[in-house]
């Protein structure tokens, strides 16, 4: 995909908007165009509530396994960089 067709395509996108609004790219009445050719989608929400996520990070945080051992991610005090030997860069990698 080409640069100009990635930025059109993101025109709207709320990270890319302010840029666009500053620099005249698109103004107030381009956006307000755009936010009323949207679908709502309101029919396709499901509630959630605080206590189910709540069991979800308990059950997540029951099932990771430490990282101190992890030779992708270094030993040395979680530090993704490693250290020791190595020259710093991962568990275990030289360069």
């Amino acid at each position: 995909m080409s640069y100009k067709i990635a930025n059109e395509e993101l025109k709207f996108d709320v990270r890319m908007r302010d840029i666009n609004l500053r620099t005249k790219l698109i103004n107030e009445q381009d956006v307000k165009s755009f936010e009323s050719s949207l679908e709502d989608s309101a029919a396709n929400a499901e509630p959630l509530s605080l206590d189910e996520i709540a069991q979800e990070e308990q059950v997540m945080d029951n099932h990771q396994a430490p990282m101190q051992n992890d030779p992708m991610m270094g030993n040395q005090n979680n530090n993704p960089f490693g250290g020791g030997n190595n020259g710093g860069f991962g568990g275990g990698f030289t360069f």
